[in-house]
């Protein structure tokens, strides 16, 4: 939380399960992120810049385009584990309307490097 602008920045990363119903990560394997679009990727990292205490309704969106995630910890029985560090992403400002990202024209952009996070494991319907 920022002192001065009494926001955040939050990191996000999903994991859709494939066709056949499973996650398409394991731990102690590194996976090259794809990007393509929010509602496709099947792993995505976003991060949403400019959250408050409240809401990160108003938070600008930055989409992974590229960059590898090194999973070290995965485990995605909630409350489960999922430990990773990101590493050489690159994040473009996006718009996701109905689960679809679309760049935003002369948008923003965030780079990452060696970006460890530990997390709980948080499962949602698609």
């Amino acid at each position: 939380m920022s002192a001065t602008t009494g926001t955040y920045d939050a990191l996000l990363v999903q994991v859709w399960k494939n066709s056949q119903g499973a996650y398409p990560i394991e731990a102690q394997a590194a996976y090259n992120i794809p990007g393509g679009d929010w509602q496709t990727c099947p792993l995505c990292v976003l991060v949403l810049a400019g959250c408050t205490q409240t809401s990160c309704d108003n938070a600008k969106l930055y989409f992974a385009t590229e960059g590898v995630l090194t999973v070290t910890a995965f485990d995605p029985t909630a409350p489960g584990t999922f430990d990773a560090v990101i590493t050489d992403a690159k994040l473009k400002e996006v718009t996701i309307v109905d689960g679809a990202s679309t760049l935003v024209p002369g948008g923003g952009t965030w780079c990452m490097e060696d970006q460890v996070f530990l997390g709980p494991v948080s499962v949602t319907a698609p």
